[in-house]
């Protein structure tokens, strides 16, 4: 059906109270409410464990997620473009 997950978010001391998290769900597991369930235990544990912070990195051209996120309260922070990923010679 799918998972659903946090972590650290970036290294150092000004980062300590805040987490990434991620959640996926198979097409078939959408619009059920199963998201929101899986958010709600997410932000549960984060703050029982003492984090103050959640932040979900969604690309683009995912708009599902960006609708996801903007129904159970979540603020959009920054939009980063042009993005790009290097990567040493022969690595894939």
């Amino acid at each position: 059906m799918g998972f659903a997950l946090f972590g650290a978010f970036c290294g150092g001391p000004g980062y300590v109270h805040t987490v990434e998290h991620s959640i996926y769900l198979v097409p078939e597991a959408q619009d059920k409410g199963l998201g929101r369930a899986l958010m709600d235990t997410l932000v549960s544990a984060a703050m029982t464990l003492g984090h103050h912070a959640m932040i979900g990195v969604i690309s683009g051209g995912n708009a599902n997620a960006v609708a996801f996120h903007e129904n159970v309260g979540s603020s959009r922070l920054a939009t980063c473009l042009k993005l790009v990923v290097k990567m040493p010679s022969g690595m894939i």
